[in-house]
């Protein structure tokens, strides 16, 4: 998350102090991520890069069927790095059992990966209606597949599953867009996979401040109620350095065993990585305590972009301050992190300069 610059008069906020608090930590005790941070500020500067993004995202918000193949293909590439390195699925020879849960699923790329491993799978799946602004799901033949499950439906709006079903009030104009569906809630997973961004093509979405962290909340809130004993989440995340990213990296490494994952084929010059989580402890205390927080602040979030007339709950609760987590944490993160900054690093190097 990138600072803000502030005039004498004007405070920093405290995602901009907390922000300062762990680079400060890291750029001490990283060279790796004082590289990063050189050739990002660097690369930063140069008008090409922003019309490169910009040219990206426009091939994103209004793709070919050319381009849909290829980022499904993409998609599969990228299950199949983190298969060989992480050995998530595993094949039909160990389990004919193996239950897999898509959040935001389209194309379906990591579905199309757990079945290449394991034929016997069934895929459960979450995706953003179509008439919304949602992904084709491009996995052959799924519609008559009786392995293959998928919801259609905008898992930010789900207030009941997120534990809120009477936070809108039936007076209010959007008040029909959200649901009290709780998709397969009789069901648990050995594998989560939690991949969502906000969508450009999600009309909805446009112009609300708060959508991206509505949209991770949502995710891992769902994630870790459907996940079983012992199963794996994993989970696109953004800057390792940043504030929000380092508390949930934090919070997880206390109930499950995490590693971070930068795929070769996809995100080299970004600062995009998945978490993977392995035998998660959902009932842990921790899993828990991360559990209500992300919940009160999908509250908070959807109030505000709503426009809901409630008086709203501390979003901050008991959290420990980024100091204390760095000084428990920060040395973790760092080994960690910086094998994922290095390739980033090299990427935007070999890319830009």
């Amino acid at each position: 998350m990138s600072t803000t610059s502030t005039t004498p008069e004007e405070v920093p906020s405290p995602i901009d102090e907390d922000y300062q608090t762990v680079r400060s930590f890291l750029e001490v005790r990283s060279r790796i991520f004082q590289e990063l941070m050189r050739v990002q500020e660097l690369v930063s500067a140069m008008p090409e890069v922003d019309e490169h993004f910009d040219s990206q995202s426009s091939r994103a918000t209004h793709p070919s069927k050319k381009s849909k193949i290829y980022f499904f293909k993409m998609m599969q590439r990228i299950g199949d790095e983190i298969q060989k390195r992480e050995r998530l699925i595993l094949p039909t020879s160990k389990t004919i059992h193996l239950q897999a849960l898509d959040i935001c699923m389209a194309p379906g790329g990591y579905s199309s990966t757990v079945l290449k491993y394991n034929r016997h799978a069934k895929i459960c799946g979450l995706s953003l209606p179509i008439d919304q602004g949602g992904h084709d799901v491009l996995l052959p033949g799924w519609q008559k597949d009786k392995r293959v499950t998928i919801k259609f439906i905008d898992i930010t709006m789900l207030a009941e599953e997120i534990g809120f079903p009477d936070l809108i009030p039936q007076n209010h104009p959007q008040a029909s867009k959200f649901s009290n569906d709780l998709p397969f809630q009789d069901q648990t997973f050995d594998i989560v996979f939690c991949d969502g961004q906000v969508l450009r093509t999600h009309a909805r979405a446009q112009g609300v401040t708060h959508e991206a962290p509505r949209l991770s909340s949502a995710q891992i809130i769902i994630a870790l109620k459907r996940i079983k004993q012992g199963g794996t989440m994993v989970m696109l995340l953004h800057q390792a350095y940043g504030p929000n990213t380092v508390r949930l990296l934090e919070a997880f490494s206390h109930f499950s065993q995490i590693s971070l994952f930068k795929p070769r084929v996809s995100h080299k010059n970004r600062s995009s990585f998945y978490l993977v989580a392995k035998n998660l402890d959902p009932k842990n205390e921790r899993a828990h305590s991360l559990l209500q927080d992300l919940r009160k602040a999908w509250r908070t979030y959807t109030v505000q972009d709503f426009a809901v007339d409630i008086t709203e709950d501390n979003i901050e609760g008991q959290q420990k301050s980024l100091e204390e987590i760095m000084e428990s944490f920060g040395e973790t993160l760092i080994s960690l992190a910086e094998p994922i900054w290095e390739l980033q690093t090299t990427a935007m190097r070999d890319k830009f300069l």
